[in-house]
């Protein structure tokens, strides 16, 4: 019995894909800065989110050793510009900013959603009353930090030139005073040319 020629050609075609064009995956350090294109990445993300955090922080509002730590709650950040932009890890970056300086209190927002059902679980009889949360007894903010992302982009048809800008801007006010006590913006501007 004699094979076809054909058998080994197609074994031989089915085999080079598995062969040699594969792709390669490697771990980067998080905090290097890594262009794929000129949209908002998580190296314009970090960038902001920490000096903003460290400009608030050496401002002077909140003193080292206050003998009670002032409550801080961080509000989501507004995206104003016209691209997708994870707002939510933009402002959960700020939080943790916020939170590894050990000198303010910050409200769980997320948990402010969910308490009221623990408490009602706690009250149902099957947690120690002795340990037992109620409602209550949640802190208020003492300040609240809201912001806003914005973003323009100019094009030059003639000139092949793209310039993409973005400014984050974050707002600190008085809760008990509604006076704005601190207030900065950072900026990026990135330019592309063809």
């Amino acid at each position: 019995m004699r094979s076809s020629p054909l058998i080994p050609s197609l074994a031989l075609l089915l085999a080079l894909p598995l062969g040699g064009c594969g792709e390669r995956v490697d771990y980067e350090d998080p905090d290097a800065a890594t262009l794929v294109d000129d949209a908002f990445n998580d190296t314009d993300m970090k960038k902001l989110a920490d000096k903003m955090t460290q400009s608030m922080m050496a401002s002077g509002v909140f003193a080292e050793g206050q003998a009670k730590k002032p409550v801080i709650k961080v509000e989501l950040v507004t995206n104003r510009t016209n691209e997708h932009v994870d707002i939510k890890s933009m402002t959960d970056k700020i939080r943790t900013g916020i939170a590894r300086t050990g000198r303010l209190e910050v409200v769980d927002e997320t948990a402010r959603q969910t308490l009221p059902e623990e408490y009602e679980y706690q009250a149902s009889g099957n947690i120690d009353p002795a340990t037992a949360k109620g409602p209550g007894r949640q802190i208020a903010p003492d300040y609240l930090l809201r912001g806003d992302l914005a973003g323009e982009v100019h094009e030059s048809k003639y000139q092949k030139t793209r310039v993409i800008y973005y400014k984050l801007t974050l707002q600190l006010t008085d809760v008990s005073r509604n006076v704005l006590v601190w207030t900065d913006d950072d900026e990026i501007k990135k330019v592309r040319r063809k």
